[in-house]
Parts: structure tokens; C-alpha cells; sequence
């Protein structure tokens, strides 16, 4: 489509426009004026081409840039583990780092994964997610999801989108069971 219908509407706006100021105009005056509306959309459409251009310029420069920094950084700590030995190495990267690493949750995997993984280090089969309903408008769906293992425990959850009400069902069910209530 590109632009086509927005386009004849432009169009259908400088003709009605021009006869709405009392008289036809003619062929040659509205060809002026529907040139000049379409030389005004065509340095538009340049001018947002040309700033999204220079918009993934500059990012692919700062991720280049980040990226040798990174690589840098990698030599540093080579340098110091290949001089100095692991325990100077470890010490520089908790000191460059140690408030970050020890902010990430304890374990920061998939809670679905974890509760899969804790049946089957049970010799359960894998835990069952059901929809257990859903709302809202189609763009907008709101999920209600059910995660059941074999011996009947099970939690639910409402979330959007359907993931985040699986890995929060999970993520309640597995506390559950961790803390022994099941």
C-alpha cells in the first residue's frame, strides 16, 4: 500500500479545498499545488530515511566501541590470571563487579525449567500447564495457567502474556513444594 490511500486523500483535500475558496481551480493550479504536496511528502519520507539511517549508524559505532572495550577488559583479566595466578584474577572481577554479581537472583533460570528439573530429580513425569481461562480483547489477552505435577499439587497464575502466568505458576508452585507444604 504504501502511503497510497493517505496519499488520494491529500489529493482529494487540496481539490475540495480549492473549490471550497469559491471556483475551480485550474488544471494547472492544482497541478501545482498536488506537485508541491507530493515534493513535500516525498523530502518527508528522505528526511525520516536519512535520520533512521544516522539513528543505526550511531548505534552500530557504540556497539563497535562497546565491543572493543569488552575486548580490552578480556585482556586485562588474561593479564592479570597469565602474571598473577586465578585467586588475582577472581579479585579483580568481584572488585570491577562483585555489587553486580551479587545482586542476580541465586539462581536466575526459567522457573518452568526449575520446577521440570525438581520432578525429575524426584523421578516425577513433568509438571502440566493448562489454560485455565483468559480475558481481555484479542491484543490484549490476559491468561489464567494451571501447573499441576502428578501427585496433584498445583498452582495458578494470571498474567499477560501466557509465559509470565506459566513461570509465575511455576515459580509458586515450586516455593510450595521447596518449603515442603506439598
Amino acid at each position: 500500500m504504501n502511503g497510497f490511500p493517505s496519499e488520494i486523500g491529500e489529493l482529494l483535500a487540496v481539490v475540495e479545498a480549492s473549490h471550497d475558496r469559491g471556483g475551480e481551480a485550474s488544471d494547472a493550479e492544482l497541478r501545482t499545488r498536488i506537485e508541491h504536496l507530493l515534493a513535500e511528502r516525498e523530502t518527508l519520507k528522505n528526511s525520516y530515511a536519512q535520520a533512521i539511517s544516522d539513528a543505526v549508524e550511531e548505534r552500530d559505532k557504540r556497539l563497535l566501541q562497546q565491543q572493543q572495550d569488552m575486548s580490552r577488559l578480556e585482556a586485562v583479566i588474561a593479564a592479570v590470571y597469565q602474571d598473577a595466578g586465578f585467586a588475582a584474577a577472581q579479585a579483580l572481577i568481584l572488585r570491577l563487579w562483585g555489587t553486580r554479581i551479587a545482586a542476580v537472583e541465586t539462581d536466575a533460570r526459567d522457573p518452568k525449567s526449575l520446577l521440570q528439573e525438581w520432578a525429575q530429580a524426584r523421578g516425577r513425569p513433568p509438571p502440566v500447564y493448562a489454560e485455565a481461562g483468559r480475558s481481555g480483547a484479542d491484543h490484549a489477552l490476559v491468561f489464567t495457567i494451571r501447573v499441576t505435577l502428578e501427585n496433584g499439587a498445583a498452582a495458578e497464575a494470571t498474567a499477560r502474556p501466557k509465559r509470565l502466568a506459566e513461570q509465575t505458576a511455576a515459580r509458586m508452585l515450586l516455593e510450595r513444594m521447596e518449603a515442603g507444604n506439598d
